[in-house]
């Protein structure tokens, strides 16, 4: 019997389109205020939309893959492609040489693009580069890696060449905040590194339209009577799913596949030559409470990464926080109703070699004043969240009440 792990793959590998999209990991269902929309702001063909959650029109989408790469909580997958299986490509290219190109379809197919760059990386588009890809190659001994964005000024999709350029940027400054000198490069930075010599180049193409299984080779994997058992059984747990209730789903934490690998291969660039930075466009920020907490948990039980947790026990609180987990969506902010969190986006380098939970808020239950719901005791009389707004609620109305003069 299947898991259904397994079975939710093999179902969607049914389907014919390249991107698959799990609406329920979308910030916006997580938080109705989350006001996230990279996604639909990026698209070059204008093919999501969200008029309740996220939808692409697959008659406009040409799979270039940047909503699948903007994303933060990976509600885009493109079927045939991850960062995995990237790497993986790109690594077996350093048996060619230690100098790697990445490029586009188009650019491969150019020939006066020819560089001295015997391996070359083929995508679909080159917006499908992601900085975990570039530091895994610099990891796995790569000399110098080159994006030919030789053509993207001119290409249709051009909105991808402002995220090429911004994880250039971010990859340079993690590989220079642990000591790696500058070894990630674009060609629009030196065109020089064109030739018309060429060279033999071994490309390598990576596209969800030629390795997305059909229905006639998933049933002919399977045969035909697994392939009946496997349907049967798994429309019957898609049936319960879709019926039971949705808020223990929303509210589940996801680690996104690409935020891992990153925390999995900066955990190989060893110390940190500086003591924080900033990382532009990726999204990472570093939490602080102030005392105003008052041990609530909703922004541990709304964080849709993990990276802010709640243990408690019998007497006791303890609020969690992992930089490298964090996607800087600020729900935390927004679910917050003391208004005790903080984000900064100067992200110490420290944190992000080490990966340990730090701890931001340890404290002592006691009984609230008013209601003896259990709350932080952080001053003399404790209130939870719920007593402490209505209090605040009542004080203004007494002070706006002040100001009124008597009817005559």
């Amino acid at each position: 019997m299947l898991g259904f792990t397994m079975l939710n793959q093999v179902l969607s590998r049914l389907d014919d389109r390249p991107i698959v999209v799990s609406v329920e990991r979308c910030l916006n269902r997580r938080h109705k205020d989350a006001g996230c929309h990279r996604c639909i702001d990026l698209c070059p063909k204008q093919a999501i939309s969200q008029p309740e959650c996220i939808e692409v029109d697959d008659e406009r989408c040409v799979a270039c893959g940047l909503c699948w790469r903007v994303c933060p909580t990976d509600v885009f997958a493109l079927k045939a492609v991850d960062d995995r299986k990237l790497l993986a490509q790109l690594c077996s290219l350093l048996s060619k040489g230690r100098r790697i190109e990445v490029a586009c379809s188009r650019a491969v197919r150019d020939e006066a693009l020819r560089s001295n760059c015997p391996g070359v990386l083929e995508l679909t588009c080159l917006g499908q580069i992601s900085s975990a890809l570039l530091i895994g190659g610099i990891v796995a001994g790569a000399e110098a890696i080159w994006l030919n964005d030789s053509l993207c000024h001119e290409c249709e999709l051009g909105v991808s060449h402002t995220i090429v350029k911004d994880t250039v940027a971010t990859s340079r400054n993690l590989l220079r905040a642990f000591g790696r000198e500058s070894s990630v490069f674009s060609y629009q930075d030196s065109p020089a590194l064109l030739s018309t010599k060429g060279v033999s180049r071994a490309a390598m193409g990576v596209r969800a339209e030629e390795l997305a299984y059909s229905r006639r080779d998933l049933f002919r994997f399977l045969g035909s009577q697994a392939a009946r058992e496997v349907t049967e059984i798994a429309f019957n747990v898609m049936e319960n799913i879709v019926s039971a209730p949705t808020t223990a789903r929303i509210l589940e934490p996801h680690l996104p596949a690409q935020r891992l690998l990153l925390a999995e291969l900066i955990l190989k660039l060893g110390k940190p030559v500086i003591d924080s930075l900033h990382l532009g466009r990726l999204p990472v920020a570093e939490v602080r409470f102030s005392d105003q907490c008052s041990a609530c948990g909703l922004c541990a039980k709304f964080c849709p990464t993990g990276a802010l947790k709640s243990e408690t026990s019998d007497d006791d609180i303890k609020l969690t926080f992992t930089t490298i987990h964090c996607i800087a969506c600020g729900i935390c902010l927004k679910v917050c109703p003391s208004d005790a969190i903080k984000l900064s986006y100067e992200i110490s380098t420290a944190k992000l070699a080490e990966q340990e939970p730090e701890v931001l808020v340890r404290s002592k239950l006691a009984p609230c004043t008013m209601c003896g719901a259990p709350c932080a005791s952080n001053s003399p009389e404790p209130l939870c969240f719920v007593c402490r707004k209505r209090e605040e609620r009542q004080k203004a109305l007494s002070k706006s009440s002040l100001g009124l003069r008597p009817l005559i």
